[in-house]
């Protein structure tokens, strides 16, 4: 794997300090959901411990970039408040499975956007006292939110339980970070976790591998984030949802992709993406429609991948079944009236599972072809 010599010391893992690490994707100019803007992508693995880490994040020209694209993340905005997703809705009962009864837990939220994953949180715990963090310019806010990034010392007491939910895999200097989470958490508290799950990511091709992502985990590089808590909790039937505590014995912490596992599959990864672009771009030139089904972050990701592939916006489409606009916000495409065999149905989740719940709502209907980026391309009800 070839990439341009980084700067002294970015090849150590940011988790353990183990390297060099070896290159394990490289793109010389990846493309960011809310930015027209690119960056080189060049992405380690850390032998020792596991962590796939973005090594390129720790260069000179990234902070600046993403300092602006998080202050405009907004994720939700085109969905009703709170927004019922069933990541959302099976992350809530993992939580609430976890909190073991308890009625009026003290919850803190880091990365809180607008509030829905606190709002629903607390219709089903009305006596629980609920906080958010937000840094970004979110003026929709639905639940009590601190503006800003998490410090712990913006709190006087302390939280029984504290939710990041996608937001690990955002920050560099993981370890660093993870360590001010013990100074908010109660002794007998619990830290909710969730993130890409890497194996999944690499088994199912799903577009998790880009600029917004600066960690890549399985439970064990996670756990070594992690010092002083056990696991109390694991689920990774899709995302990596993981709870976190202090006292009590603590789960085996399942095993995370050998180093062989993570090469074969990012390179199996940046060939299927080459090959799908090619094909969804060639379907759109023969006139053929191009459907992306779902309009949030993923599509904005996967649309911005194709875009300099494609002749401009000409039988474009999107279909949201959450989404009853006309057209989408983020590139004003239009909402597909009627499917029909000249359509190619692009599925735009980085949730697998979601994928295959598209994919068996396509079941039955004459189309030209189901593309799960970046896995492959099937024929409509095989997806």
């Amino acid at each position: 794997m070839s990439a341009p010599a980084l700067p002294r010391g970015l090849e150590a893992c940011p988790a353990c300090g183990a390297g060099p690490c070896p290159v394990v994707l490289w793109e010389p100019a990846a493309v960011l959901a809310n930015s027209s803007q690119g960056l080189p992508l060049e992405l380690r693995h850390c032998p020792d411990c596991g962590l796939v880490f973005q090594a390129s994040a720790y260069a000179g020209d990234y902070d600046p970039v993403m300092t602006q694209v998080y202050a405009d993340y907004l994720k939700s905005e085109q969905f009703p408040f709170p927004r019922r997703s069933a990541e959302n809705l099976a992350s809530l009962e993992f939580v609430l499975a976890g909190l073991g009864g308890k009625q009026d837990p003290r919850v803190l939220e880091i990365g809180s956007n607008r509030g829905d994953f606190l709002y629903l949180l607390k219709e089903r715990l009305p006596r629980a006292s609920v906080l958010g963090v937000e840094p970004s310019r979110q003026e929709d806010l639905r639940v009590p939110t601190l503006r800003g990034c998490f410090e712990p010392g913006m709190f006087a007491s302390r939280f029984d339980l504290v939710i990041m939910q996608h937001v690990l895999e955002h920050i560099k200097h993981p370890l660093a970070f993870t360590q001010g989470l013990g100074q908010v958490l109660a002794d007998d508290g619990l830290l909710f976790l969730e993130a890409p799950d890497l194996g999944n990511s690499l088994a199912q091709g799903v577009e998790d591998f880009c600029l917004e992502h600066v960690n890549y985990f399985s439970p064990a590089s996670l756990a070594r984030c992690l010092p002083g808590l056990s696991l109390a909790a694991c689920d990774q039937s899709s995302f990596l949802r993981s709870l976190w505590r202090r006292q009590g014995p603590g789960l085996a912490i399942p095993p995370g992709p050998d180093q062989a596992a993570v090469a074969d599959g990012l390179a199996r990864y940046a060939k299927n993406k080459r090959d799908l672009i090619r094909r969804i771009a060639a379907h759109q030139r023969s006139g053929g429609r191009v459907v992306f089904y779902g309009a949030a972050y993923y599509f904005r990701m996967v649309h911005r991948r194709l875009a300099p592939e494609l002749a401009g916006d000409a039988g474009l489409y999107f279909h949201d079944d959450q989404v009853a606009s006309a057209r989408e916000p983020a590139f004003g495409l239009p909402r597909l009236e009627a499917w029909g065999p000249d359509c190619l149905a692009v599925l735009c989740s980085n949730n697998f599972r979601v994928q295959e719940a598209m994919a068996a709502r396509l079941a039955g209907l004459a189309l030209a072809g189901v593309v799960r980026p970046w896995l492959a391309e099937f024929a409509p009800g095989r997806a």
